[in-house]
């Protein structure tokens, strides 16, 4: 994929990511964030969307779930090392997950509009 062709992926990642059109969006992208970093502290630094639920509070949005958990992988805060978690819900109980590498936290500035920066490089 050519440096362009990412850019424009980002700029349309970030118009559909910024809409706020109902303002609980925003506190969703932001719980979705939340979720992760306590996953990454109880899981050692490996999270799958199975390891988020517990976290999540009883208002989230969860059509803004996927779309944040895309973001954040395509911006390289969420590094995909396996799909071999399963995703526990009553629907999908029995499919595989991907499961991620977190290796530092995510600032509110990843998810919400206005604040939205790419991370430094990492160094393997």
């Amino acid at each position: 994929m050519t440096a362009s062709v990412q850019d424009d992926i980002f700029d349309v990642l970030d118009a559909v990511a910024d809409d706020e059109s109902l303002p609980i969006k925003g506190d969703s992208r932001d719980a979705v964030r939340v979720a992760i970093n306590l996953a990454r502290r109880k899981h050692g630094g490996r999270v799958s969307s199975g390891d988020l639920r517990e976290f999540y509070p009883p208002w989230i949005v969860d059509k803004q779930i996927g779309p944040t958990l895309r973001r954040l992988k395509l911006r390289g805060w969420l590094i995909e090392i396996s799909h071999n978690a399963r995703y526990g819900s009553r629907r999908n109980g029995d499919k595989l997950a991907p499961v991620y590498r977190v290796d530092r936290p995510i600032p509110a500035g990843a998810v919400n509009p206005g604040r939205t920066r790419r991370p430094k490089a990492v160094k393997p």
